[in-house]
């Protein structure tokens, strides 16, 4: 069984507006269907690039592409910082797959631009182990937002503002 945690709309909203993507470049690494990427441009984001690598996912998400948003089919932890954008973006908003989530976490920083923000869906153990990074907050979500093969997973939101240079 292939294990996905969408994010639900309500929840892609709070995450965009936490975010503050307003007249902001914007890159979600793990797309998926796009929820997060469709509440970036309900909020007015200048900017956004996503990434998919499930062809299944990327049908449904290129359907969002439109002049201030680009849509491509690759693997993120392929990508280098400067290969999508020189100076980064200013804001990272995603929900990376189960399978190494803080890895995903991680590289998605090096994306940031000096004084940027990134928003991270994540289940309460990675989250738990990306707060060792300097400035990494924790919202825990409410408890049974998310099911794995019937079991109830805990989820929380961690939020990493870039050092400004």
């Amino acid at each position: 069984m292939h294990e996905a945690t969408y994010t639900p709309d309500w929840l892609a909203r709070d995450m965009v507006a936490l975010a503050d993507v307003r007249g902001q470049s914007v890159l979600e690494p793990s797309a998926g269907r796009g929820a997060l990427v469709q509440a970036a441009q309900v909020a007015d984001a200048d900017f956004i690039t996503a990434i998919e690598l499930n062809s299944d996912n990327f049908v449904e998400l290129s359907k969002l592409a439109r002049d201030d948003t680009f849509c491509f089919r690759r693997d993120f932890l392929l990508h280098k910082p400067d290969s999508l954008r020189s100076d980064g973006f200013d804001r990272v908003i995603m929900n990376p797959p189960l399978k190494d989530p803080t890895d995903h976490v991680l590289h998605a920083m090096k994306f940031v631009a000096p004084g940027g923000r990134l928003v991270a869906l994540l289940h309460s153990h990675a989250a738990k182990a990306m707060t060792f990074a300097q400035g990494v907050r924790e919202y825990r979500i409410a408890d049974g937002t998310f099911m794995i093969e019937g079991r109830e997973v805990d989820a929380s939101i961690i939020v990493w503002d870039a050092p400004h240079e």
